[in-house]
């Protein structure tokens, strides 16, 4: 169980449905991502080395150990997992580290940051937003716990 972000190309005019939808018809892509160099070393700086990398084909991603938040790049598609393994203000501290992982994705893709809990694009660094996705942080630990914790 995780929070998920999708990272789409949105056309004028077009629902974030349409857009979600239209990324699981692409072509697949097996070549090296767009971005990818500039996102693995601006991660770096972000968790101050502490990521750990699978680089290339037919997926890229990067993780981050301690929160287990991941960016992955599978067949022309981009997205983020975090599981739930935390509540409270480790939740919302984890919740700002997405924020920032995503607005080096965007910045390095041109993609933007889709999130489908909310039912919206992230709206990166907004403190409302924040609030709102660390609920569901909190929402998950109340009735499971945090879970799988590695520590």
């Amino acid at each position: 169980m995780s929070y998920d972000i999708y990272f789409l190309q949105r056309s004028p005019g077009q629902s974030w449905e349409d857009a979600m939808e239209a990324l699981e018809n692409q072509p697949a892509n097996q070549d090296l991502p767009v971005g990818w160099d500039v996102i693995t070393a601006s991660a770096r700086k972000l968790f101050r080395g502490e990521i750990s990398i699978v680089d290339g084909p037919p997926s890229w991603s990067l993780t981050h150990p301690p929160t287990g938040i991941d960016v992955s790049y599978l067949q022309g598609e981009w997205s983020m997992t975090v599981p739930y393994w935390s509540d409270g203000d480790g939740a919302e501290e984890v919740v700002r580290q997405v924020h920032a992982l995503a607005s080096i994705v965007e910045a390095a893709t041109g993609l933007t940051a889709y999130d489908p809990q909310l039912g919206e694009p992230m709206k990166i660094g907004d403190n409302q937003t924040i609030q709102k996705a660390t609920g569901i942080f909190n929402q998950v630990a109340q009735f499971f716990g945090p879970t799988n914790s590695p520590s």
